[in-house]
């Protein structure tokens, strides 16, 4: 993502000088109106009481009116008074004013053309007049600050021989010197704290800084594309209003952003970090974009927040890497990202999308407790080490197509709230999936379990899908319950597998599957159809206790003398049906219990017994 660069500038309207006698006009005529709005406010207040008068005309009335008449010319020759001496004090402040912006100028001039100088002393106290004008005239402090930024970006001065390149390295340190010092206020002073610079733009572009600290800082905006940070950078509790961009920034020491605030977009694409970086509870506003970043020491961003949409593609992080309670407010994109060493994501909160397509993670991942609430994507990511989603919480749809985790995975007690595809994904290490609950469907077709996995008591709200799965080592599968239909189409369990005490509710089917080593249905309760049509069972296979609901299919198994059903309860959903079909294999001998109703009647042909119960 790209971010606009330019700012609106402001306009202002120059005040219009009104002529003296329009300006007594306008305001005798405004002052007439006012009395007359008065005096009729008062007489409706007091009742509207009449005005004629019956008596006659008397001496003392006609004085009266003379002092009516004498009030009223010295009102009004008080307003003119009143109004000549506003406009001369207009007129003196405009006097001094100008004289102000012209004094200003002369000395803005003065030590504009000293920064000029071939001298570094002269080139100093041209700097240190800037910072004098800038406490003295606020209206002028942006432009100050802009001369002093235009002079870190330009090169070293190559007419200047007389001075060594240690003397303008101190001049220019005393510019970067003289904008920080300002920026930042003083601790424990509110005074100032009001004096302090704030809310200005810096441009900084292609500079090489020192040290640079503006902790504490307000800033309106930053551009620091390409600059070099040479020793720390502290932009501890920093506050930046509108735009920032670090793209291409080189910070060759510690980086500390934490508890800084960045406003409206913030780019740092294919910024270099050399050392640890710290963004511990920092904050971006809106969107952030760290495409290409490098980050070869340790990155902190445990409990950030980014409240808009972050793009992480193709960042590399070399070192250990940390964000953990980090709250990502809008879409999250770690696509082709590459995790050198170990990474957490633990209890972090992502209100809406993940990506980590083709992500790497060379050691270990730990995303436990983490809540993804949009979709989250971790198809083709390659996991050199432990990947670790215990406990966590996807709200939409999960995917980890085609993912290669080579390490142990820990999926234990997490929540897909939604479907989850595992299609095509290999696990090299011990998978643990205990206790998983699987909202809607999840599918492993053509997934392989190379050292073994663990499924015991995980929960399948929808369907779950096995087919042409690879199951390596020990496969448990005790006491998970299967709410849909459940397929393992052609799967191969080269290592012994467990369903003891499993709950099929749906359709069960196994058809074509490869047992390789024994397996075990003790307890299990299948309460539709089951189907092993075509299955090979090379070990032995026990159905001990196993409760059939309907339907069991037998048919064209290999090797079924190694199967067992003792103990086999066989429901039927009408108790008074009499020919209720089963298929078995040739040679079976079922024992029924008591509690069934009776021991029924077996019939035996070439391919399949059929089992009447209750009995005729």
């Amino acid at each position: 993502m790209r971010f606009p660069r330019s700012h609106k500038p402001s306009t202002s309207l120059a005040p219009v000088r009104m002529r003296l006698g329009i300006n007594i006009f306008f305001v005798l005529l405004a002052a007439l109106l006012t009395a007359a709005a008065v005096g009729y406010g008062i007489w409706w207040i007091i009742g509207k009481p009449p005005v004629a008068d019956d008596k006659p005309w008397t001496t003392k009335d006609s004085f009266d009116f003379i002092k009516l008449v004498l009030a009223t010319v010295g009102g009004i020759g008080g307003v003119v008074a009143l109004v000549v001496s506003y406009r001369k004090q207009r007129l003196g402040e405009s006097a001094e004013n100008r004289e102000d912006a012209r004094l200003f100028g002369e000395d803005f001039s003065r030590s504009v053309d000293q920064l000029g100088s071939e001298k570094a002393p002269v080139r100093l106290a041209g700097m240190y007049s800037l910072e004098r004008l800038a406490h003295t005239n606020t209206e002028h402090r942006q432009a100050i600050v802009n001369v002093l930024c235009a002079y870190l970006r330009m090169e070293e001065h190559a007419s200047i021989q007389d001075d060594s390149p240690s003397q303008e390295k101190e001049v220019r340190l005393a510019a970067q010197e003289i904008i920080v010092s300002n920026l930042r206020p003083k601790e424990g002073s509110s005074e100032h704290l009001r004096e302090s610079w704030k809310d200005l733009d810096l441009n900084l572009t292609g500079v090489t800084l020192f040290d640079f600290n503006i902790s504490d800082c307000r800033l309106r905006s930053v551009d620091f594309e390409d600059a070099v940070f040479d020793g720390t950078a502290r932009f501890e509790r920093a506050e930046v209003t509108d735009i920032s961009f670090f793209d291409g920034a080189q910070f060759t020491g510690k980086v500390s952003f934490s508890s800084a605030q960045m406003g409206r977009n913030s780019s740092w694409r294919g910024a270099v970090f050399e050392k640890e970086c710290i963004f511990t509870r920092s904050r971006f506003i809106t969107d952030v974009d760290f495409d290409g970043a490098r980050f070869s020491n340790k990155a902190d961003f445990s409990g950030s927040q980014i409240d808009g949409d972050s793009n992480w593609h193709n960042t590399a992080f070399e070192h250990e890497a940390s964000f953990e309670r980090a709250r990502f407010g809008g879409d999250a994109t770690f696509t082709r990202a590459t995790f050198s060493e170990d990474v957490t994501f633990a209890s972090a909160h992502l209100k809406r999308n993940v990506d980590f397509n083709s992500a790497r993670f060379l050691k270990n991942a730990d995303l436990k407790s983490a809540m993804v609430n949009g979709i989250a994507n971790f198809s083709h990511v390659n996991v050199g080490g432990s990947f670790a989603l215990k406990r966590a919480w996807l709200g939409e749809s999960a995917k980890f197509e085609f993912a290669s985790f080579q390490g142990k995975t820990l999926f234990g007690s997490a929540r897909f709230k939604q479907g989850a595809s595992f299609n095509g994904t290999t696990f090299t290490g011990l998978s643990l999936f205990d206790e998983t609950r699987f909202g809607g469907g999840v599918k492993f077709d053509h997934a392989s379990f190379i050292e073994g996995v663990d499924f015991s008591r995980s929960k399948f709200n929808g369907s779950a899908l096995f087919h042409n799965a690879t199951f390596g080592g020990r496969s448990i599968f005790e006491g998970c319950q299967f709410w849909a239909i459940v397929k393992f189409g052609e799967t191969t369990f080269d290592g012994p597998a467990s369903f003891r005490l499993v709950r099929f509710e749906g359709n069960a089917r196994f058809v074509r599957i490869k047992f390789e080593n024994t397996v075990e249905f003790s307890s299990s309760f299948f309460d539709k159809d089951v189907d092993f049509h075509g299955s090979e069972f090379a070990a032995h296979a026990t159905f001990s206790w196993v409760n059939f609901g309907r339907s069991i299919d037998f048919r064209n198994v290999g090797a079924p003398e190694n199967i067992s059903l003792e103990n086999v309860f066989l429901r039927v959903n009408v108790p008074t049906s009499v020919n209720e079909t089963r298929y078995l294999p040739d040679g079976f001998t079922v024992n029924l219990p008591q509690s069934t109703g009776g021991n029924g009647l077996i019939k035996r042909s070439q391919q399949w017994a059929e089992i009447e119960f209750p009995p005729k």
